[in-house]
């Protein structure tokens, strides 16, 4: 796909104004630290780092300070895995049960499909077992009691925001292709869009010293707050850990502008609206992409 290559010439301008925005709000608000990515497809990316790492003795921020992208790591594994589809190595229409045999003679059987796990369309209550992750239950566990939960709905038929059923597609991402998903994700998408502080994992987290600490608020102050390992457990929902630097080029990727690691193809796939959502505004899911049509 190919763009016009005349720049915006209030671009410079226009990212630099923004960038004072935020500088003013963050300080405001007496937030610690935090990075911004505007990109357009013809201009050059604007990456804005502002303050620490951590309110109590953290390093400055820069454009290669890894942040954990909690559910926005939720987009990896959608594009991921339609990739891996048009490649002929992952059906997204075949049943769930047919690679995870665990499902097999429970409700799921027949009817919830992989594209189900990816649409947040499964059937269940919103936020399934997630106060099981925030537990020092391990995922296989997890998963387990999950069998046994009856649906809200048929699977298709209903929006039910998920974590633990979405992280699940890891699982037929390793039955079917007998490559973990954490590899593919490193081969098929870190590597290849050249995402070099890009991540999945705790420990590829904390590897060095430039990350960003997870802060919480009391009375009037920040305080930097232990990073946790909990979210980790669900990796295709929650975690992926990138830079600015990473997410400018993911956000350009998802524009189209890296056509030999996804295709205007899979984009396509990808966001083809799946799952109706009322929360907050009107909008649909695809295969893990929220298009949200915001109204008055």
């Amino acid at each position: 796909m190919g763009f016009a290559a005349k720049a915006d010439p209030d671009w410079d301008a226009f990212v630099k104004k923004y960038g004072r925005y935020a500088d003013k709000k963050l300080k405001s608000k007496g937030i610690p630290g935090a990075a911004l990515s505007i990109v357009s497809k013809n201009n050059v990316d604007y990456i804005h780092t502002m303050g620490v790492t951590s309110a109590r003795n953290g390093q400055k921020i820069n454009k290669h300070t890894r942040f954990r992208l909690a559910s926005v790591s939720k987009t990896f594994a959608g594009s991921l895995s339609v990739k891996l589809a048009n490649d002929g190595l992952l059906d997204l229409d075949r049943a769930v049960s047919d690679y995870i045999t665990d499902f097999k003679g429970t409700v799921y059987q027949d009817d919830l499909k992989v594209f189900h796990l990816l649409s947040h369309s499964s059937g269940l209550v919103p936020n399934a077992y997630d106060n099981l992750i925030e537990s020092r239950m391990d995922y296989p566990s997890i998963v387990e009691k999950l069998l046994g939960v009856e649906p809200i709905c048929k699977p298709g038929k209903c929006y039910g925001y998920q974590n633990v059923m979405f992280s699940l597609i890891g699982d037929v991402i390793l039955q079917s292709t007998y490559k973990s998903y954490e590899q593919w994700l490193q081969e098929a998408i870190f590597e290849p869009l050249k995402m070099s502080d890009a991540s999945l994992g705790f420990e590829a987290m904390v590897h060095n010293k430039n990350y960003a600490l997870p802060h919480v608020r009391s009375k009037k102050r920040w305080y930097s707050a232990k990073l946790k390992k909990n979210y980790y457990k669900v990796g295709p929902a929650a975690g992926v850990n990138a830079s600015a630097s990473d997410m400018a080029i993911w956000l350009r990727a998802q524009l189209g502008q890296y056509p030999d690691v996804l295709s205007l193809d899979i984009l396509a796939k990808q966001t083809r609206p799946y799952t109706h959502t009322k929360k907050k505004c009107i909008g649909e899911y695809g295969k893990n992409t929220l298009m949200k049509l915001i109204t008055d």
